[in-house]
């Protein structure tokens, strides 16, 4: 799922790879989350896969900013561990990738 969810950011090539860079630098991002997710909904959207990531303990609320807007962050150094390693190996998986073009 975080793998799905770092794909999609470097696809995306913009806002959803900067909220995750300031997410491993420790800032909070604000997000709208729907808790109402069903399994087909998961990766449906950027807007979806945040909401996955803190329903499944990726991401930590630091307060709420209305009813569906939480403020998140990365609740320990093991997971921005976990996730700079994602974002290392795909890195390096593009990197092999561009060296292999003619």
């Amino acid at each position: 799922m975080l793998k799905h969810f770092i794909e999609s950011a470097g696809a995306a090539k913009g806002l959803a790879k900067t909220d995750l860079e300031r997410l491993v630098n420790g800032e909070i991002v604000e997000k709208d989350i729907r808790e109402d997710l069903t399994y087909n909904e998961l990766y449906a959207s950027m807007d979806n896969l945040w909401s996955t990531l803190f329903m499944a303990g990726y991401l930590t609320h630091k307060g709420r900013v209305d009813t569906k807007r939480f403020r998140l962050a990365v609740p320990n150094r093991e997971i921005r561990n976990i996730i700079t390693e994602q974002v290392l190996a795909l890195f390096k998986q593009n990197v092999e990738k561009d060296g292999q073009r003619p």
